[in-house]
């Protein structure tokens, strides 16, 4: 007899980039003091928790590599941001970030990863760590770098205005990075793709 199999049926995952969809955008944000979420993002998670989905946070966070944020800081920054989303009945299931950039002071972090957005290696290792329907699965980002990542990984990335990206104006080189679809915000955009799956 064929044993079962104990392996977790692959859920739908829902990736959310931090600075401009799950807070307000922040140039080079590095303190919680500098923190706000978005308008409606509590709403947005709590959606997708009811969904079935798991939601991750996928984001780049190069100020370590630059040397202008402690880890201790982005530690509290992220704490803090799952307990007050959770005190709403919003549930993140798990932050990854990427602290490298190439040209940063810290050497230890001064390279060229597969981890930094537009690679999907946080993705990548969301997949390893758990157990993810990609045909279900898809990313909401702020910026060019997130929509491409999520079409490396082989999900459907939605764009949101408000950040420090879209739209991008005609003249800047990151035009050439179209969304299939522009939302106001991170609840617009999960209530479209809820309403059309």
């Amino acid at each position: 007899m064929k044993a079962k199999s104990t392996s977790p049926s692959p859920q739908a995952a829902a990736f959310l980039d931090r600075d401009g969809v799950i807070c307000e955008f922040v140039e080079e944000l590095s303190d919680i003091s500098e923190f706000r979420f978005r308008e409606g993002i509590a709403s947005a998670i709590q959606k997708l928790n009811q969904a079935g989905y798991l939601v991750f946070v996928a984001t780049n966070q190069p100020n370590i590599a630059r040397g202008k944020m402690t880890w201790n800081a982005l530690e509290q920054i992220h704490q803090v941001m799952v307990q007050q989303l959770s005190l709403q009945g919003a549930r993140i299931d798990k932050v990854y970030f990427c602290p490298h950039r190439v040209g940063g002071v810290i050497s230890q972090y001064a390279f060229d990863c597969d981890c930094r957005k537009p690679k999907p290696g946080l993705l990548e290792q969301a997949a390893r760590d758990y157990s993810i329907d990609r045909a279900k699965s898809m990313m909401i980002g702020d910026t060019w770098r997130d929509i491409e990542c999520a079409k490396r990984f082989g999900i459907t990335g939605l764009a949101v205005k408000g950040g420090s990206g879209f739209p991008y104006a005609p003249h800047k080189e990151e035009s050439r990075y179209q969304p299939s679809q522009l939302f106001s915000g991170p609840l617009e955009a999960v209530n479209w793709w809820l309403e059309n799956q």
